[in-house]
């Protein structure tokens, strides 16, 4: 098995969330708008994806606030 996958994924994610949120920010000119409203919700928050590209599962983590 390759040795990554023995990394907890918080872990890999921190890693490239930097990155991934600087070149979606600087090619891509990703702006990020209603995160304020995240705080007012109550509870845990679940985030479906319907995958219309294959970029949906990278720029959902990107945009999100994790630190």
């Amino acid at each position: 098995m390759w040795p990554v996958y023995f990394f907890p994924p918080f872990f890999l994610q921190t890693l490239v969330w930097p990155l991934t949120r600087f070149l979606f920010s600087f090619f891509c000119h990703l702006k990020i708008r209603g995160l304020a409203s995240l705080d007012s919700l109550p509870g845990p928050i679940i985030f479906a994806l319907n995958y219309a590209s294959e970029f949906d599962a990278i720029l959902l983590p990107t945009a999100l606030p994790i630190f």
